[in-house]
């Protein structure tokens, strides 16, 4: 959106969404190639070394956590192919320092479910799971997507 005065584009910088393999696969789920969209899980998972913790923003109660960290790249991605505002339970969750170090939570929308795993204090693969009718795609890295 461009203001009326200034003529300045204003937006949050969600790189994921201009890499070309992002672009790429929203295209292909669009036009059927896993049928009707059903669910996406996502997760990013890391082991933030423990020198680290109140060191970094990490830790910071107003600014840190696994979910404005990491999270957003997961929230904005199921986003991106549902609409709505969803339904979300929480799974499991762990707090360390008043921040959120894990969460898992499950998003309901009105077109379909995703799954947001985020966390300081586990490894796991990040990556998308698409899962429509008709088969299903894996984004590795999805916070950085090259293929998939």
């Amino acid at each position: 959106m461009f203001p009326d005065k200034k003529k300045c584009l204003f937006m949050e910088a969600m790189k994921s969404r201009f890499e070309p393999a992002y672009y790429e696969l929203k295209k292909r789920i669009q036009s059927g190639l896993i049928g009707t969209l059903q669910s996406i899980d996502t997760s990013i998972c890391f082991l933030l070394p423990p020198e680290m913790k109140g060191k970094t923003y990490h830790f910071d109660p107003v600014q840190g956590g696994a979910l404005l960290d990491s999270g957003i790249y997961c929230a904005s991605l199921l986003l991106d192919y549902f609409h709505g505002t969803p339904d979300i339970t929480i799974m499991d969750a762990r707090m360390e320092r008043s921040v959120n170090v894990y969460v898992n939570a499950c998003c309901q929308f009105n077109d379909g479910t995703g799954s947001l795993e985020v966390g300081f204090d586990r490894t796991l693969e990040r990556r998308a799971v698409f899962r429509g009718t008709d088969g299903e795609i894996i984004l590795p890295d999805l916070h950085r997507p090259h293929n998939f």
